[in-house]
């Protein structure tokens, strides 16, 4: 059994994202930032599905869950300090509801990235 680090385990691979991504830097003005917004709008329902299972255990910590974008990749990931606790558990017990999270909602995620491709290509062409 793989040892956890902390982060999730379950990830999509998103081919020609970082090329991409430098790519519409040195294109029209907010092709990157269209870009990023698509990778956001691609890990809502992951964050939504996550924040649903969390809050019955603890509200605070599923309000602090967030979507965000990197240079190549866009994840959700808790967004509050790390503390110290009585249940020395709770980062994991987080990590497997985000992987099951993210294992439901893989499908959808890669149909709203082909979309956003396909929308980045047609405004980039001219088409919209």
């Amino acid at each position: 059994m793989p040892r956890r680090t902390g982060a999730v385990d379950a990830t999509l691979k998103i081919s020609g994202l970082r090329e991409l991504q430098r790519d519409a830097k040195k294109a029209a003005d907010g092709t990157d930032k269209e870009i990023r917004d698509g990778l956001k709008k691609a890990a809502d329902p992951v964050l939504q599905d996550w924040r649903q299972q969390l809050a019955p255990i603890h509200e605070k910590s599923a309000s602090k869950l967030r979507a965000r974008v990197r240079t190549g990749s866009a994840l959700v990931a808790q967004s509050a300090r790390k503390t110290t606790g009585d249940h020395p558990e709770f980062a994991t017990l987080q990590i497997k509801q985000g992987e099951s999270a993210l294992e439901r909602h893989a499908d959808e995620v890669e149909r709203i990235m082909e979309h956003e491709v396909d929308d980045l290509a047609d405004t980039v062409e001219g088409r919209i």
